[in-house]
């Protein structure tokens, strides 16, 4: 069934710092779809070297990134343009908006935000009209158009019972024919890396390494919320918040069910993806 509704859009050029893929494709799918230029930097090094070389009108700014994080990304950036002497030393020759991307919806992460620099939060798993009430606020008003989706939302909602939540993929990012082959590649995606994620998790915990531990728990909260996996989600974010908190001692059984709810997550991404070929 063809449905209706209506797309802002924003002629603007966006910096996406984020390191997880399935996080950038999205980003990349909704914010194009909005009218925006998108670049992506997979850590805060990269994404503080692209603002030296180009004018952006906002910075979508991972918190939580290997190597240098947002937090300290952010810092840098300030410190940059505090000591640009003259307009046009720093690229952008005045204060960038920068928004951080989190997992936490917290007065504590907001607090944090703010005080590295950063002028505004959002909390993952992105969606539309997250971005587009952002882009509102530090980009201002939008024009609106009509589109149309070729995806019934309902398909997507009906499938994989609970265990994939169906609100999650009913999304401007999985609607359309192009918003069906992202959603089909990202499915392939995760299905090849989150195994894998899960098996070098095994393998940290047998070499003591909490601080690798928790940072792949992390990210594979982050893709699998992304998916509407949300059991995998919790488990792996509780995984995460334990090993921060205690250590190790009680990851294993943690892991295992943690690989069961992954098992039954792709078997249910990979049923939902089928009826969608039907």
């Amino acid at each position: 069934m063809q449905q209706h509704s209506t797309v802002s859009q924003f002629a603007a050029n966006i910096l996406v710092a984020e390191d997880n893929e399935i996080n950038q494709d999205i980003a990349i799918r909704i914010l194009e779809g909005m009218g925006c230029k998108v670049s992506i930097a997979a850590d805060g090094a990269v994404a503080t070297r692209l603002l030296t070389q180009d004018k952006y009108d906002l910075v979508l700014m991972d918190c939580e990134m290997p190597g240098m994080d947002g937090f300290e990304a952010t810092k840098r950036i300030r410190e940059m343009e505090d000591g640009a002497e003259k307009a046009g030393t720093f690229a952008n020759g005045t204060r960038i908006p920068i928004i951080g991307l989190t997992a936490y919806a917290s007065d504590e992460a907001r607090a944090r935000c703010l005080s590295a620099g950063m002028d505004d939060f959002l909390v993952k798993p992105l969606r539309k009209i997250q971005l587009v009430q952002a882009m509102q606020r530090w980009n201002g008003e939008a024009e609106v158009a009509d589109a149309s989706a070729t995806i019934d939302a309902s398909q997507v909602k009906a499938s994989a019972d609970a265990i994939i939540d169906g609100s999650a993929l009913d999304t401007d990012a999985f609607k359309g024919e192009k918003g069906a082959a992202l959603l089909k590649r990202l499915v392939t995606h995760f299905g090849t890396m989150a195994p894998v994620l899960v098996g070098r998790m095994r393998e940290k915990l047998r070499a003591g390494d909490s601080e690798e531990l928790w940072r792949m728990a992390h990210s594979l909260k982050s893709s699998a919320a992304a998916l509407g996996a949300m059991h995998v989600s919790r488990g792996a974010a509780i995984i995460e918040k334990t090993t921060k908190e205690q250590g190790l001692q009680n990851i294993g059984p943690l892991l295992e069910q943690l690989s069961n709810n992954l098992m039954a997550a792709l078997e249910a991404l990979d049923a939902l993806v089928g009826e969608m070929d039907e």
